[in-house]
């Protein structure tokens, strides 16, 4: 079976499957440029795995103008002054993010979506809703993919030791005091506490890069060829 996994720094388990078509590692970008970049290759795939990418990204195509970059760092900003300025921004973006995943899903009847998260990613990293009042973003995003009928799986390695490519052993005061200066002063996006990662870091450590680590994509590569046996099998 030939299967071609796309997605962007996160979709980096496919190194490990041998019987593949290929993959596709966009980094820095959203759904939009993802799908455009892999779409001869699409077309010769029996199956499409399309591992998430970086929900805020997709901000640059919600209107007519695109803009098209690879600075997550830039995107975020335009996120938060959108949402600041705009009552029903979040709900015209969820909408739109939802009305795109269920357009590829039309256009590629072979497509699988793979929401595989460490560090937070990709619906509590690098945006912390609850700065907004949003305290249950993603239980509200994992409700609509439930609702949507599309073929997904969930992988949650968040929260778990060694599922980051780079933790260290840090004790409450040091894991609150870093999980909100980091982005802050650290990175300089000098915005406010959207970026608060203390929820989402193991117990007794910070994380200093959410990707996953070689033994999160382990994980990841068995619990994705697991997924695609069982719905060929259901097929």
């Amino acid at each position: 079976m030939k299967v071609y996994y796309i997605g962007d720094s996160w979709n980096s388990f496919p190194k490990l499957i041998e019987n593949k078509l290929d993959y596709l590692q966009f980094h820095g970008a959203g759904l939009e440029r993802i799908w455009e970049a892999s779409v001869e290759k699409r077309k010769i795939a029996d199956i499409v795995v399309f591992t998430i990418p970086g929900m805020v990204r997709s901000i640059q195509f919600m209107n007519t103008e695109r803009l098209e970059s690879n600075d997550t760092k830039h995107w975020c900003n335009e996120f938060y002054l959108r949402f600041k300025d705009d009552s029903n921004f979040l709900d015209d973006f969820i909408t739109y993010y939802f009305d795109l995943l269920k357009k590829y899903y039309q256009e590629q009847p072979n497509l699988v979506y793979f929401i595989y998260s460490t560090g937070g990613w990709p619906y509590k990293h690098p945006y912390n809703m609850s700065h907004h009042g949003v305290d249950n973003f993603q239980e509200q995003m994992l409700s609509k993919w439930d609702e949507s009928d599309m073929n997904y799986t969930y992988l949650d390695l968040t929260g778990e030791p060694d599922m980051c490519k780079d933790e260290e052993d840090a004790d409450d005061t040091i894991r609150e005091r870093f999980a909100k200066r980091y982005y802050f002063d650290d990175l300089g996006w000098k915005l406010p506490p959207v970026y608060s990662d203390v929820d989402i870091f193991p117990p007794d450590k910070i994380v200093l890069d959410h990707h996953p680590s070689l033994k999160a994509d382990e994980i990841a590569s068995k619990h994705i060829q697991k997924y695609l046996k069982k719905i060929e099998k259901n097929t």
